[in-house]
This record gives C-alpha cells, structure tokens and sequence, in this order.
C-alpha cells in the first residue's frame, strides 16, 4: 500500500479439518467428532516496520467448544497463537444456528489482519 502499510494474516496454515458447518438450515443434527488443534506463527518483522494494528485476543467458549488467539510482538517478531478445541456432540437441529454462529465467529477471527506500517 503505497510501500507505507503492509497487511497479512497470520493464520497462514488452516486446520487439518476445519469447521464445516456452512450451510444456513439443517434438516438432522449434526455430529461432531472431539478434536483439538493449535498452532504458532512466528514473523520476524520487516526492517523500518512496526505492527499498527492487530487482532484483540480471543476467547470463545461454547457448548461445542473453545477457540483462543493471541497475538504479541517482542524484539521485533510477531507471534500469533490460536487454539481450537471441539467438543464429541450430536447437535440438535435447533441447536444449529449456535454452532453455525460458532463456527462463523472462528472462521472471522482467524482471517483478521494484522497492518504493519512504516517507521
């Protein structure tokens, strides 16, 4: 942008199997297997670059499971940590629209940017 402003995401590897649940109505419940799953970016900054903006922590916890990121920079390098932890369920068809709500918020707070401006 201009050679002023870089944007990235962190979350540049995705889940082995990642949350399926896309489609806005179900007609049987859905079955989800336990799983967890972490990983941890690390990003030595660009030389004459600091982070202007990024994610605030997250920390959801629901009846089907629990996602957390944190991102924090030190000397220099970033490093963004998330975690996912799902819960082995059958979830009732009207139970749906929260796990869809759930799965959704994830997918929003793992593609947030991070915006690093010149110096």
């Amino acid at each position: 942008m201009q050679g002023r402003l870089m944007v990235f995401r962190p979350s540049i590897l995705q889940p082995v199997d990642p949350l399926p649940f896309t489609e806005t109505k179900r007609s049987w419940p859905a079955v989800m297997n336990a799983r967890s799953w972490r990983d941890t970016v690390r990003v030595q900054l660009p030389p004459g670059f600091d982070v202007d903006e990024m994610p605030d922590p997250s920390d959801l916890v629901t009846p089907f499971g629990t996602y957390q990121s944190r991102a924090t920079v030190d000397g220099g390098v970033l490093t963004f940590t998330r975690t996912l932890v799902l819960k082995s369920m059958v979830v009732p068809v009207a139970d749906y629209p929260a796990l869809k709500a759930f799965s959704d918020r994830v997918g929003g707070e793992d593609q947030a940017p991070i915006v690093l401006a010149k110096k």
